[in-house]
């Protein structure tokens, strides 16, 4: 709207603000509202055109008669439209008024999501069930060791209870996300999660019947609608991820209470270990659960776009620390030997242990990336290190990303926190010396540091012409890079990530569900290749020649002739291809000199071989057309085709990075 409405319209019931100059949709009841508004329409109608009459006004068209100076794009015009159209009783509108609070705003009572999930929630539980089986219950038992062949869970017997998960508080805001196409408009929905499930998960540690019947999850669950467009779906893609690692309590029940099983620390603290790092893994910032909408979208603007910036947070030291182990001799003292945990979303940071100080200086620096400056926090803990028994809670802190880097800022880079006990009390624990910086990450070079760091991103889309493997076969991609900055190696990292920033990408269809003959696709697969296979020998083609049109393997056509194997054989020969669509990203200090590698792998029940490398030098990325490429890379001794797209963002100067503004840190930095 142009200034023009905010004149024509009275303050106390145009919804428009001159101040701010945006529109924000309010409900509006318009039963209690449809004499005045009829009365004002009379009104209204007879000044501004003496030729129109009242009983013209209710006209439900736009087109009717207006004054020759009512054209489009008048404000004037624009305001009579809006606030005096006939609108019928017993209907409800929607009303635009002016707010700062376009970007932000929050409903305490969201029924209508939470009736959504309650609805949904028989799917969602069929989901988690699925999920039990073939992610968690594997990685249990690998977990678990040499105990783990005694755990499963009973499936048939498992599910999410009667009690949805429930909304507390939606909040919504825009946010602009910088790509290689340009700026992204995306629209944010964050809600506060609480569930506190009658769930009914049944297993089994060998013999032994062991439930779960109470599970209570809570955090702030972030839906992300990416990408607006003009046009339907109105969105490219999807995404949904906990900006902090969500707090997981569950309740076991067993035959034997537990005693003897999960009561013991060590067994239940592996299980709470792998759900959590699963979760962390799939949905915890960095990570982030996705999906595309548009089939034009690039699907890593999606499901891994690069981080705002870089936080590089310094544990300097810490004073006035608890006495954890009490002195056994007259002569010695109580002490601790404390350490020091950082975590951010999914990541974990563990830095060395001090021995025997209640004053010890750490120095342990880290560098985490930050997706949402607005809603992630940062979490410090520190604990004294015993051998052979549980290690003691010292002390703690959870900071706003944003509130760390502000008050390092104020005081000279370094700050002074308390730390609190596991109640949020202060006073008695201590305090902690924290520095802080924060860089954005840039699209363009301008204002490249000079130290030369960068974040390459590197996305893993698929590999065809793989090879038929037998059934069970998993292919997956590792990767690993040169000239890694200092700050990132992870403790105790998921499963599927190794300390050094390489990422193991997961199977996503198995040899043995293709091959499954009580698969109705399956079963149509085959029967077409029997019918190829007939038309081949009809045209008298040879066995080898049939083997390159089908792709399959030239020894198996030939036995499948003479019937010694069957079809099903030859169809597990074929080639094939699998679809990732994975990310993972690389801080490093020299980007120029930066190689990537790519190692496609293959395995079965614990044993696993390499079908080949491939390398890429990021230097190439600098003559790229927003530093991006997607590269087809065939993989060297094999057929296989391995499909990538790698990214390059700038690291900003300290100087420039701490210089900006963080209110304005989630609109995305600015493009050069």
């Amino acid at each position: 709207m142009g200034a023009g409405c905010f004149s024509a319209c009275p303050s106390s019931r145009c919804g428009h603000d001159a101040g701010s100059g945006e529109l924000v949709a309010e409900e509006v009841d318009v039963d209690s509202q449809w004499q005045r508004n009829h009365f004002r329409r009379s009104t209204c109608a007879s000044k501004f055109s003496s030729a129109t009459s009242v009983a013209d006004v209710p006209t439900p068209s736009r087109t009717r008669s207006l004054p020759p100076d009512f054209k489009e794009g008048n404000p004037t015009r624009e305001v009579f439209l809006q606030r005096y159209m006939p609108m019928s009783p017993r209907r409800r509108s929607v009303q635009f008024s002016s707010a700062a609070s376009l970007r932000e705003r929050s409903e305490q009572t969201p029924a209508f999501v939470n009736v959504m999930v309650e609805h949904a929630w028989p799917c969602i539980s069929q989901f988690a069930t699925d999920v039990l089986g073939r992610v968690i219950e594997p990685a249990i038992k690998s977990a678990l060791g040499n105990l783990g062949s005694k755990f499963g869970f009973d499936l048939n017997e498992c599910n999410l209870g009667s009690k949805p998960a429930q909304f507390t508080e939606i909040q919504t805001h825009r946010t602009e996300q910088v790509s290689r196409a340009g700026k992204l408009d995306n629209l944010v929905l964050k809600g506060k999660l609480q569930w506190e499930g009658n769930v009914s998960i049944m297993t089994r540690f060998g013999s032994l019947p062991i439930g779960i019947k109470r599970v209570n999850v809570s955090g702030d669950l972030v839906l992300e609608c990416v990408g607006m467009m003009p046009r339907p779906p109105f969105f490219q893609g999807i995404r949904l991820f906990f900006v902090n690692q969500p707090k997981i309590e569950m309740e076991f029940q067993g035959q034997y209470a537990l005693t003897s099983v999960l009561e013991l620390k060590t067994i239940k603290d592996k299980v709470m270990g792998v759900i959590e790092r699963q979760i962390g893994s799939l949905m915890v910032v960095p990570n982030r659960w996705g999906m595309v909408l548009d089939k034009e979208a690039e699907i890593f603007n999606t499901v891994r776009p690069p981080p705002k910036g870089i936080l590089t947070l310094k544990v300097v030291r810490a004073e006035g620390l608890l006495a954890m182990d009490h002195a056994r001799m007259a002569w010695s003292s109580s002490s601790s030997d404390p350490y020091v945990v950082v975590r951010c979303g999914a990541e974990r940071f563990k830095s060395a242990t001090v021995s025997k100080s209640l004053a010890p200086s750490f120095d342990f620096e880290v560098q985490v990336p930050i997706v949402t400056v607005r809603h992630q926090r940062v979490q410090l803990e520190l604990w004294d290190s015993d051998f052979g028994k549980s290690d003691d809670f010292l002390g703690g802190l959870e900071l706003e990303v944003e509130h760390v880097v502000r008050a390092t800022q104020r005081d000279a880079g370094a700050t002074w926190f308390d730390l609190a006990d596991q109640d949020g009390v202060t006073g008695s624990r201590g305090r902690i010396l924290v520095a802080a910086t924060w860089r954005h990450l840039l699209l363009g070079a301008e204002g490249f540091c000079d130290d030369g760091a960068g974040w390459v991103c590197a996305g893993i889309y698929s590999a065809s012409q793989l090879p038929g493997q037998a059934d069970g076969t998993r292919f997956w991609v590792t990767a690993s890079c040169t000239g890694l900055a200092s700050g990132r190696t992870l403790d105790a990292p998921p499963l599927n990530q190794q300390p050094d920033g390489c990422l193991r990408t997961s199977q996503l269809l198995s040899q043995a569900e293709t091959l499954d003959p009580s698969n109705p696709e399956a079963r149509a697969a085959q029967a077409r290749l029997e019918r190829k296979l007939q038309i081949l020998r009809r045209r008298g083609l040879t066995p080898k020649e049939i083997a390159q049109v089908l792709e399959v393997d030239e020894g198996s056509v030939r036995r499948q002739a003479t019937g010694v194997v069957k079809t099903r054989d030859l169809q597990a020969t074929q080639r094939h291809t699998i679809v990732w669509n994975q990310g993972l990203e690389f801080l490093v200090v020299g980007a120029r000199q930066t190689v990537v590698t790519f190692d496609l792998r293959c395995g079965k029940s614990g044993e696993d071989r390499s079908l080949g490398k491939c390398r890429y030098a990021v230097a190439n990325l600098l003559t790229e057309d927003g530093y991006t490429t997607v590269e087809t890379m065939p993989v060297p001794g094999t057929d296989i085709i391995l499909k990538v797209r790698l990214e390059l963002r700038f690291l900003a100067s300290e100087n420039r990075g701490t210089a900006m503004t963080l209110r304005r840190l989630d609109d995305g930095p600015p493009q050069h």
